[in-house]
């Protein structure tokens, strides 16, 4: 969306040789790693090779270096945590020095410092923080429970009618869900729909303005004469045009007397200190996080047509807890440990940001004698300590819920320093210091998913309504006439090939009636 190509030749070329020069100079002039944490050295400025899953090379250079590893990226030193001990040390008992989030140039520009996951602590990461406390919060989000009980209601629905587009039924309850909750709207009917395509779209740009370039390398570069960096002018025009869209949205879904989150915001707007573009800017970039929903809820379709085993685990508990006369709700909740492990083991097996968030060091630290430079991007290999066979047994590569119960069959008691049995940290002084919040599949430390809880909430309905109703079968093969099982190995693209056998399990009155233009009656 916006790359290199916008970038002149002649700007191209002469960064490229003052990135050289700079490099060099700051190598003699700081000499050799001093105490910095073990790590592979790499190319001159551009460091050790890195793969499409860093996570990986991470822990594959762990076993040489240790729980803790610097290296040196085109000229960022980067401090890796392998290890759950190392991270709680420093993201959660230092955490005033690891507050701060890397400074994306490009961010700036097409978001103006307005994306909630990216603003470093302060003043209007205090209001944003607040805001989203009020309704998002774990007590919070209850007013949502209906809407997330009627979505997947409607999940289930259209996935009896026709479960060959399953992947795309995934995503419209993934976003539809969210659109309810922020904006009080009826269930979108489509992944199409314009409003859904409207926030994929600003998904795009939330990553492609986070995503390293050549811009971010070379700082100065935004001081060029327009002519020469085409990427600002389009920048500014993608914020201006955004801001005007989620302020129509404010205006349009804001002034209802409704618990949504915009409503919310508009009725609260002086108690909480934020502008109206401020406002707008915070719900929509809650409702952007419906990515990592999808993302999630593909990978658990795939697991339980993978593991049968499990899935009827999960029948047999919603049999004897909920039968067969109603659909399983958010009351049900705590009589479904099975269920719950289910959503606990999918948070451990398939973290959508297997390094959690980065962050930036305020000042220069010592740890284990190892000293960190201020500036020191810090990341948490969220993949490798949900890999822990100490902590996880020997199978970390399968996905087993068991793991999470006891002999009882009860949930087993989260594991320390975590939060309902995933890696977590504090959120840090200025924070309620008793809370600890969930990262295996949000974010981590002050900077966390506003959404986080409401997500949880998502996987948790969407697993326990759509196992109440069908069983899921893996496609067999005509020729061989063995079960398609879908690698779990391979990317979620790959899995979202897969096609699906569905088998109704109870046709009840809510089943069969239509819930599509329902209010949400919040």
């Amino acid at each position: 969306m916006f790359s290199v190509n916008d970038i002149s030749p002649l700007t191209f070329a002469a960064t490229a040789g003052i990135l050289v020069v700079s490099y060099a100079y700051s190598s003699l002039a700081k000499g050799s790693r001093g105490n910095h944490p073990p790590g592979p050295i790499g190319l001159p400025f551009f460091g050790p090779r890195l793969s499409s899953t860093p996570w990986k090379d991470f822990a594959e250079w762990g076993k040489n270096y240790g729980d803790i590893l610097y290296i040196k990226s085109y000229g960022k030193g980067i401090m890796v945590l392998n290890s759950h001990p190392a991270a709680v040390d420093l993201l959660d008992r230092r955490g005033s020095n690891y507050s701060d989030r890397q400074t994306f140039i490009m961010n700036e520009y097409l978001t103006r410092g307005l994306s909630f996951g990216m603003v470093n602590v302060g003043d209007m990461w205090r209001k944003m923080r607040r805001a989203s406390h009020e309704c998002l919060s774990k007590t919070g989000v209850t007013r949502y429970y209906h809407v997330q009980e009627r979505e997947a209601l409607i999940f289930t629905q259209n996935l009896l009618c026709d479960s060959s587009k399953w992947n795309q039924e995934v995503a419209r309850t993934a976003a539809s869900g969210m659109l309810t909750a922020v904006y009080d709207l009826p269930p979108r009917e489509s992944i199409n729909d314009p409003l859904v395509s409207k926030f994929n779209d600003f998904h795009e740009i939330l990553i492609s303005a986070v995503t390293p370039g050549l811009i971010e390398y070379s700082p100065w570069l935004q001081y060029l004469p327009s002519f020469l960096t085409p990427w600002k002018t389009k920048a500014q025009h993608r914020f201006l045009e955004l801001s005007s869209f989620f302020g129509e949205l404010m205006q349009d879904h804001g002034e209802q007397e409704s618990s949504a989150f915009a409503p919310f915001l508009i009725r609260e707007k002086d108690k909480l200190g934020l502008s109206d573009t401020e406002s707008a800017w915070l719900a929509a970039t809650v409702v952007a996080g419906f990515g990592s929903n999808n993302e999630a809820l593909l990978w658990l379709f795939l697991a339980l047509i993978a593991h049968p085993e499990k899935q009827q685990k999960c029948q047999e508990e919603l049999d004897a807890i909920v039968g067969h006369s109603r659909m399983p709700t958010f009351e049900d909740r705590d009589n479904l440990p099975y269920i719950r492990a289910t959503a606990r083991e999918l948070l451990r097996w398939k973290a959508i940001s297997p390094l959690g968030t980065e962050h930036v060091s305020k000042e220069d630290d010592w740890y284990q004698g190892y000293f960190i430079p201020k500036g020191t991007m810090c990341l948490a290999n969220l993949w490798l300590m949900n890999r822990n066979r100490e902590v996880y047994g020997d199978d970390v590569e399968e996905f087993n819920p068991d793991r999470f119960i006891d002999s009882e069959g009860k949930l087993k008691p989260s594991i320390s320093d975590t939060k309902d049995g995933t890696l977590c940290f504090n959120p840090g002084p200025s924070v309620n210091s008793a809370q600890h919040y969930n990262i295996s599949l949000f974010c981590h430390f002050r900077s966390m998913c506003p959404a986080r809880h409401l997500s949880n909430d998502i996987i948790f309905i969407f697993i326990a309504r759509l196992l109440w109703a069908v069983k899921l079968s893996a496609v067999v093969d005509k020729t061989t006439g063995c079960p398609i099982i879908p690698d779990l190995t391979a990317t979620i693209v790959d899995g979202v090939k897969t096609q699906v056998t569905l088998i109704p399990r109870v046709i009840s009155d809510e089943l069969l009636t239509s819930h599509m233009q329902t209010p949400a009656s919040f």
